[in-house]
């Protein structure tokens, strides 16, 4: 009896000790920010202060979530059990997996701190804690909860999909970017939840964790690559069978390739893919992960860095073919989400283009309640050679020269004077070498706006002056002398 007494006492000193040591290094994290108006795209919206939480780790960094630094301005940070704060820089930062190292100049900041361990990627029915600074007050909380599941799902931040782990503890606003706790080391990174049901939070796992932080030692970041495929399960037999797939065979098939990615131009549609690296796919697009389970094929890609080649086995013509694709990152025709960079834009007699991003979109609170013409071109349409990027009409500033347009708004532009439009340079350049007396702009569904080129040419700058618009372009678009 006496000895398991002596055993208890061990264990809860030895996990006490633990547990101050933890503390002692979990950090507040308070910034300013300043995010675009997508609306008014020469301009931002202003200043807004949040805050969230983070971890120190090993190099005298301070590890969080990407979208808690997102846009800002100013960061300073906040140890538990201090009162000082002190300014902070992003050392670097990965939009897609939503992590962020921060540095702090001032030594003296981690002075008596011991840097935490990455760990492990938990399992199934592990008990872990959150560490962090929810909304609610400024002491740090500590919540226990039990690992549900580990599987790839959409990360909100970058809408990417990537492995997480699911916990059944609430993750509130202010948690962001805190640890996710196991045996004293670093389980994850605590970055959502889910909305619609109590006591279900996403943690990002130490493999992507230790991914990026190894990516960033030599300054030089390569990122997680992307295939740039959409393809789709092969459950059916007569499928598999017209494909010439044998009895023994399983995978997926690809149905398109987007232009310019990894897969452009070495994978074609209806290549069955066997197996990536050696790891078979199943029928379910689905491949072995730890003992028992199984995980989507895209964890495969997800292990690798921008750079590496994948060795792919697929059947090609009822051919059985290697081949191996040197991998890069994800292109889209419309970027999901863009942060830290103002959003392009292009001014002509009044008419404002812009180039169509997941951020506009959400403008409107939710994709979903963004005009449908939109929607259909972020949800179903990929990038190809001749559409590069998808412009539209996003407002027009009134004037006598487009009297009978003040009302056109969020229009797809599919051409210029005949000429299909495939991204933003190709608008400029069709507007600023046009010879013809008119500019004809036409929209999907065949809307057109008609402009006497040379009387809009001299009311632009006039308009910009009335609406106090700095420029007729956004910076990245060098205007021709």
């Amino acid at each position: 009896m006496k000895k398991r007494i002596i055993i208890t006492a061990v264990f809860v000193l030895f996990s006490a000790g633990i547990n101050a040591q933890v503390r002692d290094t979990i950090v507040k994290i308070f910034t300013i920010s300043n995010t675009p108006n997508y609306y008014q795209p020469w301009q931002m919206v202003g200043q807004s202060s949040s805050s969230g939480s983070g971890c120190i780790i090993e190099g005298k960094k301070i590890l969080t979530n990407a979208h808690v630094v997102s846009d800002v301005t100013f960061i300073q940070v906040r140890r538990n059990g201090e009162t000082k704060r002190f300014t902070a820089k992003v050392a670097a930062i990965d939009h897609d997996v939503d992590l962020a190292v921060l540095s702090v100049e001032d030594e003296s900041f981690f002075e008596g701190a011991t840097a935490l361990e990455i760990g492990e990627t938990p399992e199934q029915g592990d008990t872990v804690q959150v560490y962090g600074f929810p909304m609610g007050g400024d002491k740090l909380s500590i919540t226990k909860g039990v690992v549900s599941r580990v599987e790839l799902s959409v990360y909100s931040h970058s809408m990417r999909s990537f492995l997480n782990v699911q916990i059944d503890a609430a993750i509130n606003r202010g948690n962001s970017g805190g640890p996710l706790i196991k045996d004293g080391k670093v389980a994850g990174v605590a970055f959502q939840s889910f909305r619609d049901a109590e006591n279900i939070g996403y943690t990002i796992p130490p493999l992507i964790i230790n991914h990026f932080l190894e990516d960033i030692k030599d300054g030089k970041y390569r990122g997680f690559p992307s295939l740039g495929i959409s393809w789709q399960e092969l459950e059916n037999d007569a499928h598999r069978e017209k494909l010439g797939m044998k009895e023994d065979m399983t995978g997926i098939v690809i149905n398109r390739v987007v232009y310019d990615s990894s897969a452009w131009g070495v994978l074609r549609e209806n290549d069955v893919i066997l197996s990536m690296d050696g790891i078979d796919i199943d029928n379910d697009g689905t491949v072995p992960f730890r003992m028992q389970d199984r995980i989507n094929f895209a964890h495969v890609i997800n292990t690798k860095y921008g750079g590496d080649t994948l060795k792919i086995s697929v059947l090609r013509d009822k051919k059985k073919k290697d081949i191996k694709v040197r991998l890069k990152g994800r292109e889209e025709l419309i970027q999901s989400v863009i942060y830290d960079k103002k959003p392009e834009y292009y001014i002509f007699g009044g008419i404002v283009f812009t180039k169509l991003t997941g951020n506009f979109l959400r403008e409107w609170g939710d994709v979903r309640k963004a005009p449908v013409e939109l929607v259909k071109n972020y949800y179903h349409d990929i990038k190809t050679q001749d559409k590069q990027e998808v412009v539209i009409l996003l407002q027009v500033l009134a004037d006598d020269t487009n009297v009978g347009y003040h009302n056109f708004r969020a229009m797809p532009l599919e051409n210029v004077n005949g000429k299909a439009v495939k991204d933003m340079n190709g608008l400029i350049e069709a507007v600023e070498s046009n010879k013809e007396k008119y500019i004809v702009f036409e929209f999907s569904g065949k809307a057109k706006i008609v402009l006497e080129h040379e009387k809009s040419k001299k009311a632009s700058l006039d308009i910009l002056d009335r609406y106090m618009i700095p420029s007729d372009r956004s910076d990245n678009f060098v205007k021709a002398e």
